[in-house]
């Protein structure tokens, strides 16, 4: 995942933390800890860890975390207000132009979406919010939901849908999608490829924020030293937006999707390999048909991880989310620190308040920033290699 969240406690942070696949760092006063999702508990390995190293495995913790440099304020303080500077450096760009934004329901896609919708006071243009269903993978709450709010903000919305008959097939002669080999997200992408081009779209809105992973960090700084918001027909207007940002307009225009208030980390299909081993645990049985999802596991398991564990071990652990090499590598590790009970360990709805707090505690004190400052923070961060939470000097700017 990449970025620091901060745990809240009464409008005060009490903690910053960021997930990625299994692992989770918790930063607390400056001291940080790794710890590893088990089958039931999130498991303290800092005392486990050489050079981020899990001990006698070639698990690499960084390949999960990859933390990026998370500023910790807000560039946003008031959305009209943006929208009216925002307009003014676009108007003659995007001006009746057709407009669709990529909206899976998440925090980044819906502040985009309540943008955009903001921004059309100000500026003509044909607004749509697109949704992709992906069938087996992703039950239907989340299209409920995003119905649900397009009515409620009185946005245009079309929901698509990959062939379902190809998709299965897919999924037969491929198995699950998996870390690294995501090809849903391809089948995704060819479903609105094909309606921008049928419907002649202009721009598409894509919820990029620079500090969401490392890769977005690489891709979209050349962006804020540039002051792009355009690149070809992907229109980016909130690259910038810091974690506060988003929770704070998502929350005041209330489009929270429940996943978050119950403290989830992700919104995507439930079986996504990227989700960690407690979020699978939970929600795999939400998907529509779970006996096909069975077969299509066991098919799995006999062509490519019969070597690796137990089938039971590969159900309970979600082996298939993992590339049978690394699977085998992360089941020595697990069947090791299953049987050390003097390991420090958090429990998992304590992790799940943890990333409820910022949708549900009152929401810090931070600075607001201008772009300028936010650039040479960020510069200074690539410079160092100081993948942490950035503390910028308290300053109120406007936008």
């Amino acid at each position: 995942m990449g970025e620091f969240i901060p745990v809240i406690e009464k409008g005060e942070v009490k903690s910053f933390i960021n997930i990625g696949g299994d692992f989770l760092q918790l930063i607390t006063n400056n001291v940080e800890k790794i710890f590893i999702f088990t089958s039931s508990k999130c498991i303290d390995i800092s005392s486990y860890l050489t050079d981020y190293l899990l001990h006698n495995t070639k698990v690499n913790v960084n390949h999960f975390l990859a933390p990026t440099p998370t500023l910790f304020g807000y560039t946003i303080k008031d959305l009209d207000e943006f929208a009216r500077i925002f307009a003014k450096k676009l108007e003659d760009k995007i001006k009746d132009k057709k407009i669709i934004v990529d909206w899976s329901g998440g925090k980044d896609s819906s502040a985009n979406l309540v943008f955009m919708q903001k921004l059309n006071d100000y500026i003509p243009f044909k607004l749509q919010a697109v949704y992709v269903h992906i069938p087996f993978l992703e039950n239907e709450r989340n299209q409920d939901f995003v119905q649900k709010m397009a009515s409620k903000l009185g946005v245009d919305l079309v929901i698509l849908e990959p062939e379902r008959e190809i998709f299965r097939s897919l999924l037969l002669s491929k198995g699950m999608p998996i870390r690294g080999k995501r090809w849903c997200t391809y089948q995704k992408i060819r479903v609105i490829r094909k309606f921008r081009k049928s419907h002649k779209i202009d721009f598409e809105v894509v919820s990029d924020r620079i500090y969401e992973a490392y890769k977005r960090l690489i891709s979209l700084h050349t962006f804020l030293f540039g002051r792009h918001f355009i690149s070809g027909s992907q229109l980016k207007p909130m690259f910038f937006a810091t974690i506060l940002d988003v929770v704070k307009i998502c929350r005041e225009y209330n489009v929270i999707h429940p996943d978050y208030l119950r403290g989830f980390t992700r919104l995507s299909c439930d079986l996504c390999p990227y989700r960690p081993l407690y979020e699978i645990k939970m929600i795999s049985n939400r998907v529509e048909d779970p006996g096909f999802i069975e077969s299509i596991l066991r098919i799995m398991y006999k062509k490519n991880y019969h070597f690796v564990s137990t089938f039971d071990e590969f159900i309970n652990y979600a082996l298939w989310r993992y590339h049978p090499k690394l699977a085998s590598e992360m089941i020595k590790a697990w069947r090791k620190l299953e049987k050390m009970e003097e390991l420090r360990a958090l429990e998992v709805t304590d992790v799940l308040k943890m990333f409820a707090s910022i949708w549900r505690e009152d929401l810090p004190k931070a600075p607001y920033l201008i772009l300028d400052y936010i650039q040479k923070l960020v510069k200074n961060a690539l410079k160092q290699k100081r993948y942490t939470v950035i503390y910028p000097e308290l300053l109120e700017s406007k936008i």
